[in-house]
């Protein structure tokens, strides 16, 4: 019985982020007693802390090195609270607890979730459905105790939806080929309101204090309309001839008095809905993609590049918050009034940040169509169902080494006795009795006779586009890794590679793999997350996120001292102790290079690196000395 329930705690997903990402903050209920004892633990934390980085600013001069106290707020904070990170991938909602990763899993039909919504109370989670023919809308309650309630609204496309704040009515926009506004009374499912309009309203939102709502619309004379739910009377609330460029994106109710709204040429305008006036209004470089606010008079504004805006209501002033996403900024979100922390989400990442610092600390890849959660477990896939998961590409291995037979029978080697010469190598690796070479050539990988060169076996289109880099382990046992964050691990079985497992930790192009100790896999790539697996028991072990926003994107690893050396995008090398699993220290190098590559010496002693200035750099290890350049 314990199989069937691992084989249905299987879900796949597509790989997109949808733009909506929530996060809610809820008190816990807590032990008085337990709660005292955490909080005297984190201020001895804090305390040891704060004294080891004072040594080290004295030790070392790091001028760099800050005391971080927003850190040990964070954590004061996550003892009351409960963080929970709700957001769409494919067909299925997550509503993820940040602290210890254990995630619900909402399930729903097989169309696509176009739009995410909680309400204000935090009672009901909401989802709208893309389809051929009706769009559904999911309404599920936030404990995941009660079945989620279906309505069928609107054809094809649910815009937009919104839950009064005494969370007994629905409003929903339907899409282009719909263009209904619809308000239903949730708990029976009755019709309250229907009308239908030239345009489609994109965006629809309550008041916060009365059942009265605000819609607005994309088109270039935009209507914003605030409708009475007594009454059913809609008042327009934009001046005469006011435009917005490219369509409206945004509404945001600052009170139920004053609306802020987002258009597609940039400009951030504050209404006043009883004089109908526009008080104020801001261009920002971008179309307007979302509006958070962190308090009263803070703004944080994302557009559709890789770029946030902050902005202060008071003053009328903003300045740029950048960011290391790989792909432009879907969506961002906070508790109001926190101060600690915000999310924001890609394409294929979501990341935490430290408001004050403008740090990561926190960072989730998820690959394109190759993502699999295990619930409850991050990627923590048991060995018979790995075994399963790979009988697929057993079986596509085999086919390719039957016809690889085949031909050679046919041709007598003809075809593999040559490596085509206009394709580039990507990695050489040479077995440690010095028998083999392994070569990774575009997306094949051929396993050669150090002698005479002579072509043993061939793992035809090891990856979707190329393997970039490979290793030797248990001998002549293969472990390679792609240019789009999968890696595979292949036994070489009576002279042929078959394919053993496959892991997707990382979003894009992998620089480096390191064997540990004959047990770890140490990985790094351009996503700059580092990961260390634990090949034997087949699960992830450790996950390394920098809070110096920095994106590690090499790494070399010294014997000597058991140290991993990491290096990627702030000038930063970094000594990761793996016998601690913890940071032993930072040294910075000039801000003038980027290092592209590194490498130990045996003994420990040194390391050298080349940099896109062309030039390769001697240093100590020890003391991370620079003792000479050259050309």
């Amino acid at each position: 019985m314990e199989k069937e329930l691992y084989v249905d705690s299987y879900i796949g997903f597509k790989g997109n982020i949808s733009n909506n990402l929530i996060l809610i903050r809820k008190e816990k209920e807590i032990d008085k007693k337990y709660y005292k004892e955490q909080l005297k633990y984190i201020e001895e934390e804090e305390y040891l802390e704060n004294e080891k980085k004072k040594k080290l600013k004295s030790v070392y001069n790091l001028k760099n090195i800050d005391i971080n106290h927003n850190y040990y707020e964070l954590k004061r904070e996550e003892l009351k609270y409960n963080f929970f990170m709700i957001y769409a991938i494919g067909t299925n909602i997550i509503k993820e607890n940040i602290l210890d990763n254990n995630r619900t899993i909402f399930k729903s039909d097989e169309s696509e979730i176009n739009k995410l919504y909680v309400d204000k109370n935090k009672k009901y989670i909401c989802c709208c459905k893309e389809s051929k023919l009706i769009s559904n809308i999911y309404i599920y309650d936030f404990e995941n105790k009660k079945k989620p309630i279906i309505l069928s609204l609107h054809k094809f496309r649910t815009v937009d939806i919104s839950i009064s704040n005494d969370g007994k009515y629905l409003l929903s926009s339907g899409g282009h080929d719909d263009k209904y506004l619809i308000l239903t009374q949730i708990e029976n499912q009755k019709f309250i309101y229907k009308c239908l309009s030239d345009y489609p309203y994109t965006n629809i939102s309550f008041f916060h204090k009365t059942n009265n709502f605000v819609i607005g619309n994309k088109k270039m004379r935009c209507d914003v309309l605030v409708v009475n739910i007594k009454s059913k009377v809609l008042e327009k609330i934009i001046p005469e001839n006011y435009l917005f460029g490219n369509g409206l994106n945004v509404i945001k109710i600052l009170d139920d008095n004053t609306i802020m709204t987002g258009s597609g040429d940039g400009y951030i305008s504050l209404i006043d809905i009883e004089e109908k006036k526009v008080l104020r209004k801001t261009k920002l470089y971008g179309s307007i993609n979302s509006i958070e606010m962190r308090n009263k008079s803070t703004l944080f504004i994302s557009i559709y590049e890789n770029i946030i805006y902050v902005m202060d209501l008071i003053n009328n002033n903003h300045y740029v918050l950048l960011l290391i996403h790989n792909h432009y900024v879907n969506d961002l979100c906070f508790p109001f009034n926190y101060n600690y922390i915000m999310y924001t989400c890609s394409y294929n990442s979501v990341m935490a940040w430290q408001f004050y610092d403008k740090k990561a600390i926190y960072l989730k890849n998820i690959d394109k169509g190759k993502f699999i959660y295990y619930d409850k477990k991050f990627l923590n896939i048991p060995t018979e169902k790995r075994k399963k998961l790979c009988k697929l590409n057993l079986m596509h291995e085999s086919k390719i080494n039957n016809s690889l037979e085949n031909k050679k029978k046919k041709n007598s080697l003809q075809n593999y006795e040559k490596i085509n010469k206009n394709l580039i190598c990507h990695s050489i690796k040479i077995t440690n009795d010095g028998n083999y070479i392994a070569l990774s050539i575009h997306n094949n990988i051929y396993l050669l006779t150090s002698k005479y060169m002579k072509i043993i076996t061939v793992i035809l289109n090891s990856h979707y586009d190329f393997c970039n880099v490979l290793i030797f382990y248990n001998k002549y046992d293969l472990i390679t890794a792609g240019n789009n964050g999968d890696i595979k691990f292949w036994k070489f079985d009576k002279g042929k590679y078959l394919n053993v497992n496959t892991i997707n930790y990382h979003s894009s192009i992998i620089n480096q793999i390191i064997l540990y100790a004959d047990k770890y896999l140490c990985s790094c790539s351009e996503d700059g997350l580092i990961t260390i697996y634990n090949i034997q028991e087949s699960t992830l072990f450790k996950k390394i996120i920098d809070i110096n926003n920095t994106r590690y994107k090499q790494i070399s690893l010294n014997n000597q001292y058991d140290i991993l050396l990491c290096c990627g995008n702030n000038n930063i090398f970094m000594y990761y102790d793996l016998i601690k699993y913890d940071i032993s220290k930072n040294f910075y190098y000039s801000p003038f290079h980027n290092v592209l590559s590194l490498d130990i010496d045996k003994k420990g002693n040194y390391f050298i690196t080349g940099s896109d200035d062309y030039k390769i750099r001697l240093y100590e290890f020890k003391s991370c000395t620079c003792l000479y350049i050259g050309k």
